[in-house]
């Protein structure tokens, strides 16, 4: 929990902080991994279209995952992303916040997902920021399986990198950040554009180097967001 809530600080404070001097001894991705942050956090209302694919799914496993999140003003938030399984059977989740008001599918209430109306917002933020949505949302980060029984041991880090953040070599046009995370225990590869620090795609590794999930993004920041957008479901 305290790894977690340091990090929360650090992304309500990347908005509108004061820029400070490089620091010689810090980790060499510490500085672009920053410039990502504010780039979503900034930002008052954002659109993102994400989509996510598991490489190693067989039968029930998640295989692909696409959804919709908008962020928008004061503590305004929604999601709905879609998970197919590698037969192709897909299931929707969704969470909407107006708010003042939190209402989810019955889907997500079962798993116990509740940040409430005015946490919604915060945590879906988070998810983007640091570790990704379609393999976190609405579970949480340390699943005991994944699809139907299929137990996620197996792919954890033995043991996990925590090593500092790093620069690896770009890919394009991309940059392009190794680095730790808080409360997760596989190691981030993060994507981004070079020029603006947009993110662009993050892909999770597990045990021996191997890519576990991959997600990409497409991102809209102050997007005109309607109130129509956020209304709770009768």
């Amino acid at each position: 929990m305290a790894k977690r809530a340091l990090a929360l600080l650090l992304l309500a404070g990347c908005c509108g902080a004061e820029p400070q001097p490089p620091d010689a001894n810090a980790p060499s991705g510490d500085p672009d991994l920053q410039k990502v942050c504010d780039a979503l956090s900034s930002p008052r209302t954002l659109r993102v279209r994400f989509r996510g694919q598991w490489p190693n799914a067989v039968a029930q496993m998640p295989r692909t995952v696409s959804g919709l999140l908008l962020l928008g003003d004061g503590a305004r938030a929604k999601i709905s992303m879609t998970v197919a399984t590698a037969f192709g059977r897909p299931t929707t989740f969704d969470a909407v916040s107006d708010g003042s008001r939190l209402w989810r599918s019955p889907n997500v209430e079962s798993r116990k997902f509740n940040p409430g109306a005015a946490g919604l917002r915060v945590e879906l933020l988070y998810m983007l920021s640091w570790h990704g949505l379609g393999w976190a949302f609405p579970h949480g980060t340390h699943p005991s399986t994944i699809g139907e029984g299929y137990v996620v041991l197996d792919m954890v880090p033995k043991p996990p990198d925590t090593s500092p953040s790093r620069l690896d070599p770009p890919d394009g046009a991309l940059g392009v950040i190794s680095h730790a995370c808080p409360n997760v225990d596989y190691r981030i590869r993060l994507s981004f554009d070079a020029a603006s620090h947009q993110l662009r795609k993050r892909e999770l590794i597990g045990d021996k180097g191997r890519v576990w999930y991959v997600e990409t993004y497409e991102i809209e920041a102050n997007p005109g967001l309607s109130d129509g957008e956020f209304k709770i479901p009768q």
